[in-house]
């Protein structure tokens, strides 16, 4: 399944793309979106199917990219592993900002995750 989306240079409002289906084929797509996306401050990317592979994407789009300051990819499939590797893209030697990454943690909870840089 091919999934397109677009979102403009000057979105500025919250970007929900929930239950989609999305998946690890699909995290390529929001590297490029957001290595070139400047002014997108929220990503709510919850209830897709997104796994380990996609976290790497994650991670080194967010090494790039400044803007981002919500990433939730809560009731994915992340694991442990996925969630630290998109931790470290957020600690890459930045501009100082406020980041928060919300990611499934247990069968009923959601976890909060800041990082202040």
């Amino acid at each position: 399944m091919y999934h397109q989306i677009k979102l403009s240079s000057t979105e500025v409002s919250p970007s929900l793309i929930t239950g989609n289906n999305l998946g690890d084929n699909d995290a390529e797509m929001f590297f490029k979106l957001l290595e070139s996306n400047s002014v997108l401050r929220r990503l709510y990317l919850r209830n897709n199917h997104f796994e380990r592979e996609a976290a790497k994407w994650f991670r080194d789009a967010l090494a790039t990219n400044e803007s981002l300051r919500i990433l939730d990819l809560s009731w994915n499939h992340l694991r442990l592993m996925g969630a630290i590797w998109i931790c470290e893209g957020v600690q890459v030697p930045q501009k100082k900002r406020k980041f928060v990454a919300y990611f499934q943690a247990g069968v009923l909870s959601t976890r909060k995750i800041e990082v202040e840089k």
